[in-house]
């Protein structure tokens, strides 16, 4: 498929709009709001419906990366990969890809897409050392005026700042669902057919993946057993009726009350 073609028959207006919510979501993550609407798992259902009306794809790649992702908080001057840009950006991918090729599975396409996503998530994670030092300059340039007493300076590098950061994420969407999609299709279909099956099997490990890693940060010794019976008995209900999106969220959601109720609240219960 040449560029050209795919650039001439995507909908420009829907690549533009899911760019700018990306973006908005991201400004979510570390600026203006934490309304943690930014997180995966619901940037992702979001923006596949926007995208392709893919809510499917969207949930399952997000839950994956907030699981994957959950134990990398921003520390001090750490910055680490946006795992909301991952869940957006391999959802796009996962969900236009799966659309194009035609294959008897899609796991090696979902894993192709979270591995590609994995690279854009840490350059946005990138981009938010640059805003920062860019943020510094600004600072610095009004800094007289605002020891003068000139309050309304702040408010101004605050909107500076803030619409750098719009600016520059949008950007960035705008390519990576357009010829990042390209791109990833071109790649993709050049893969041998070891490696494509390399990356089905490696698919199926990452849910696991990221329940080790919810398990060891959370980890006590109630908390193991309520764990234990959520995970056993979401796989009683998937060996016996066809997953869905619905169902997924719901043990996913249930699984973190009860790892919050007993890592959180209840520690503040005991200590008060």
């Amino acid at each position: 498929m040449e560029l050209q073609y795919f650039l001439t028959n995507i909908n420009i207006y829907v690549v533009l709009l899911a760019a700018f919510a990306a973006a908005i979501l991201e400004i979510d993550n570390y600026f203006v709001g934490m309304t943690l609407v930014s997180q995966p798992i619901f940037a992702g259902a979001l923006i596949g419906f926007i995208f392709n009306g893919d809510i499917y794809t969207g949930v399952l790649m997000g839950a994956i990366v907030q699981l994957l992702w959950i134990n990398a908080p921003p520390v001090g001057a750490y910055v680490p990969p946006s795992a909301s840009a991952i869940a957006m950006s391999a959802t796009v991918l996962a969900s236009s890809m799966g659309q194009q090729i035609q294959a008897d599975t899609k796991t090696p396409v979902l894993m192709f897409a979270l591995i590609s996503a994995a690279g854009i998530g840490y350059f946005v994670g990138l981009m938010d050392v640059w805003n920062r030092k860019f943020n510094t300059k600004i600072m610095h340039l009004f800094e007289d005026k605002i020891k003068a007493g000139r309050q309304s300076f702040v408010s101004m590098i605050q909107a500076a700042a803030i619409t750098a950061k719009l600016l520059r994420d949008f950007l960035v969407y705008a390519v990576v669902f357009t010829v990042g999609v390209y791109l990833a299709n071109a790649i993709y279909i050049t893969l041998p057919d070891q490696i494509i099956d390399a990356f089905g099997y490696a698919f199926w490990a990452m849910p696991a993946l990221g329940i080790a890693v919810v398990f060891d940060m959370f980890r006590t010794k109630t908390g193991e057993a309520l764990f234990a019976a959520v995970f056993a008995l979401t796989y009683v209900i998937f060996s016996f009726r066809k997953p869905d999106v619905f169902l997924f969220l719901a043990a996913v959601l249930t699984a973190s009350v009860f790892v919050v109720y007993n890592s959180v609240w209840g520690k503040k219960g005991k200590i008060g």
